[in-house]
């Protein structure tokens, strides 16, 4: 999935700085090289991503695909130094997973570092209550706001999208939340601090929790504590998924 994204990088900065015969070199020596080393069909999947990812801007006018790194951005909180960049969650394995997956029709959908606000907008098109997303960064957090108000006059979404202001381990998590997302947006420490959190919300109300999360670095952490299980885990389109639950049954 890095790979994909750095691709992406190195395309834009390619157009820009030396036009289109250098990113059609650049391109076909990329496709040629991950053919060797990937195969054919991984190659394949990851440029109908690339595709499907570079289309979603182009096609919803938002501002989501380019990364952002946590040093350019003016961040209060002391976990800055623990966090990562921002880089969107791929489209496409995203809605794959969400067609997997069944949830209550009164789910709440929570995604902790929100960033630009992608999940966000794919989420908003499923049968959640309401999405929410948590960002640290006021100048993500006001891009996630712009991309969801543009989003929404494109397709066909709902208004119960709410972009929050905040550390994750500061957030009070609500009663009615139940699906949380990661995409890898923090350290250990920070992580251990979330799970924390989310027991102490379990322990206020008994509820059925899902985590997902999206190239799960830091998944021993979450499997060497009791509060979760493993449900499943998914490898889509190059992205890997964990899904973890407190409840099996």
């Amino acid at each position: 999935m890095y790979i994909v994204h750095t691709t992406w990088m190195v395309v834009v900065n390619s157009l820009r700085e030396r036009g289109i015969s250098s990113f059609c070199k650049y391109f076909t020596w990329k496709v040629i090289n991950s053919i060797k080393t990937r195969g054919l069909k991984r190659t394949i999947m990851d440029i109908l991503c690339f595709i499907e990812d570079f289309s979603f801007d182009f096609k919803y006018g938002t501002n989501t695909m380019s990364p952002v790194r946590l040093c350019a951005l003016n961040i209060k909180s002391e976990n800055k130094i623990k966090g990562f960049k921002y880089r969107p969650t791929r489209a496409k394995p995203f809605k794959k997973l969400m067609t997997t997956l069944d949830f209550p029709d009164d789910s709440v959908f929570v995604d902790f570092g929100a960033g630009k606000g992608r999940v966000i907008l794919l989420a908003s098109q499923y049968r959640f209550k309401r999405v929410v997303g948590i960002e640290f960064s006021p100048q993500l957090c006001k891009e996630a706001r712009k991309n969801f108000a543009i989003f929404k006059k494109k397709s066909k979404t709902f208004d119960q999208v709410e972009i929050i202001e905040s550390d994750v381990v500061d957030y009070e998590i609500g009663d009615d939340e139940n699906v949380f997302f990661l995409f890898n947006p923090f350290n250990g420490t920070v992580m251990n601090r979330l799970l924390r959190n989310l027991a102490i919300s379990l322990e206020k109300k008994k509820r059925k929790i899902w985590l997902i999360y999206n190239h799960p670095v830091y998944r021993d952490i979450i499997e060497s504590q009791d509060i979760f299980y493993k449900l499943d885990e998914f490898i889509l389109c190059g992205s890997d998924f964990v899904i973890y639950t407190n409840d099996l049954s």
